[in-house]
């Protein structure tokens, strides 16, 4: 008789404690349900109010110059102009950039062809390299060589700009200007390199 009030005693016990583990393990699940699980990129955002960019994911749009001779791609938040000079531009003001001041935040590319005029482009590039000299009021490291659309030019930095010179067809040249600034990290400078590594001449 004992001996069965122990058998009973523990099955009891044991049934007890399956129920208990399946009440325990049904409140995890409804907990886990009706949980909002926020995307990693949005939790970051919340914790540093941060606006992350997404240029990588960006639409893609072309300019293509076939007189010239030169392609290239640009994220299509990007602001695009053909100007009076006949360059072409992309922009885009950063949060701090005033209107009629010197540019300091943002994405700023500027290209244009230019006629060789007779001139080799490291001769061009040590004329302009002066000239950026006088401006900067400092001395300029000479020219180095650069692979840019498929072709060897030279390209120089004097303060926080980039100058690439590329030869294109028909005795001209191509002048792309890197100014973009990205003081509060909006994520311009890896913008400016997709458009410039985007670039093909034909």
């Amino acid at each position: 008789m004992n001996k069965l009030k122990s058998i009973s005693l523990l099955i009891l016990i044991i049934l007890v404690g399956l129920v208990g583990y399946y009440i325990g393990n049904n409140n995890k699940i409804v907990k886990n349900e009706n949980k909002v699980i926020l995307p990693t990129a949005a939790i970051i955002n919340e914790a540093t109010k941060v606006i992350e960019p997404t240029t990588i994911k960006q639409e893609l749009l072309s300019y293509e110059n076939k007189e010239k001779g030169f392609l290239l791609k640009y994220p299509k938040s990007v602001v695009f102009k053909e100007n009076e000079d006949k360059s072409i531009s992309f922009e885009i003001w950063g949060p701090s950039q005033k209107e009629d001041t010197e540019f300091y935040d943002g994405l700023a590319i500027s290209l244009k062809a230019l006629p060789l005029k007779g001139k080799t482009i490291l001769e061009i590039v040590n004329e302009n390299i002066k000239g950026s000299e006088e401006v900067w009021g400092e001395t300029i490291d000479q020219a180095e060589k650069a692979i840019l659309g498929g072709v060897e030019g030279l390209t120089y930095k004097a303060g926080n700009h980039q100058y690439y010179y590329l030869p294109l067809k028909n005795n001209l040249y191509l002048e792309l200007l890197n100014f973009t600034q990205d003081p509060s990290n909006q994520g311009y400078i890896k913008m400016a390199e997709i458009i410039i590594n985007s670039l093909i001449i034909q």
